[in-house]
């Protein structure tokens, strides 16, 4: 009678080793499922954001750009190509405050309502252009804060130059 004791024990533990083995593999392989559920879902709410502050500054003709050159009000053709650019770029890099360089070039995008969008420079060396870092933030979201694959620095500042913007100074 013992013997059967101590297999039944022990068919238990290997029964309970293989559940623990499948729970293990599941979460392996579920997590990686997680994490791009929460960066789509991050952009998503990027986007709704931004588009709120876009369509706010269009609105009441608020959206102004600035930089070292000056500060343009833009058209809202210009808002509008760069919100196209913004949302057709896609996710991008997700990167943190700190990693923004420190001594770049910068436009700031401000929407009226308190929200502003940043276009920093980012050297990388494989582009006369510079890179694209773009950072939004509004009163009750944000920092959203992103390496563009899509579009340069200099793509931005083009659009925020655009003779048709109004310079203020």
């Amino acid at each position: 009678m013992e013997k059967k004791t101590f297999s039944k024990r022990k068919k238990d533990y290997l029964l309970a080793g293989a559940i623990l083995l499948v729970v293990i593999v599941a979460l392996a392989a579920g997590m990686p499922m997680i994490y791009s559920v929460r960066f789509s879902q991050r952009f998503i709410e990027y986007k709704e954001h931004l588009q709120d502050s876009f369509y706010y500054g269009t609105q009441n003709n608020t959206v102004l750009a600035e930089s070292d050159e000056g500060i343009w009000r833009l058209t809202d053709g210009s808002a509008s190509n760069l919100h196209t650019c913004l949302v057709d770029g896609g996710m991008g890099k997700l990167m943190k405050e700190k990693d923004i360089p420190q001594d770049t070039d910068r436009i700031r995008v401000e929407f009226g309502d308190g929200a502003f969008l940043d276009f920093y420079r980012h050297e990388s060396g494989n582009d006369d252009d510079g890179d694209l870092i773009v950072s939004y933030s509004s009163s009750d979201y944000g920092p959203y804060i992103y390496l563009s694959d899509r579009y340069s620095y200099n793509q931005m500042r083009s659009i925020v130059m655009r003779e048709q913007n109004k310079k203020l100074k």
